[in-house]
């Protein structure tokens, strides 16, 4: 199928201004019409609390999601499910993931098909180690232990981003890794995704 790339949406602020420019260039309605399945990059205001980026995130996702369903963006069906944003009605069939890292939203879209999306910052963790033996699948775990002390962090990054979209697209909580988790993990097949300077990205299908 190719790598999937994210598109980014610039400048920040308004968001709607930069999606009216994205929509005329037809690249998102692209992505999500060819593939059924689409990523969007949403840089995030300078020093923004959670509960902002959040607010961005949903203002953001009713008018790329308004623009799929031709619809206004105030009446795009969004509510709050126990697991994030959902859809109701007529346009359940479309997933949505979310992830925030740094100074992004990461937004996926998917048709007909669970979907989970990461995205983590590349940074130094003291604990890298231990995190990675808790938590990482077999196959990341000894990337990030038998790697180079330079390219650890980076290693790590993409094995919990990894983790991370296959725990989302699957519904399931964070949790220690064991044998039978991670068999329950490869039930969803991670995508070929472009990449950002500084951040792993990670879509689980």
């Amino acid at each position: 199928m190719g790598e999937l790339s994210p598109v980014i949406l610039l400048p920040s602020p308004p968001p709607s201004t930069a999606l009216r420019q994205r929509w005329g260039e037809g690249s998102l309605l692209r992505a999500f019409h060819d593939r059924g399945l689409a990523l969007l990059l949403l840089p995030l205001p300078a020093e923004s609390l959670r509960a902002a980026a959040r607010r961005l995130a949903r203002q953001v996702l009713r008018e790329v999601i308004g623009g799929l369903l031709a619809l206004p963006a105030e009446a795009v069906p969004l509510i709050e499910g126990p697991q994030g944003p959902v859809l109701e009605g007529a346009a359940r069939d479309i997933r949505i993931s979310l992830s925030y890292a740094g100074g992004w939203a990461l937004i996926g879209l998917a048709e007909g098909r669970a979907l989970g999306v990461d995205l983590v910052r590349i940074e130094r963790l003291p604990e890298v180690e231990a995190l990675a033996r808790l938590y990482l699948p077999s196959a990341s775990r000894h990337a990030v232990l038998d790697a180079p002390a330079g390219m650890r962090d980076a290693r790590f990054a993409q094995g919990w981003a990894e983790m991370e979209a296959r725990s989302k697209c699957l519904g399931l909580p964070l949790a220690e890794i064991s044998a039978e988790r991670e068999l329950i993990l490869e039930r969803c097949e991670l995508m070929a995704c472009g990449q950002v300077e500084g951040y792993r990205i990670a879509v689980a299908v």
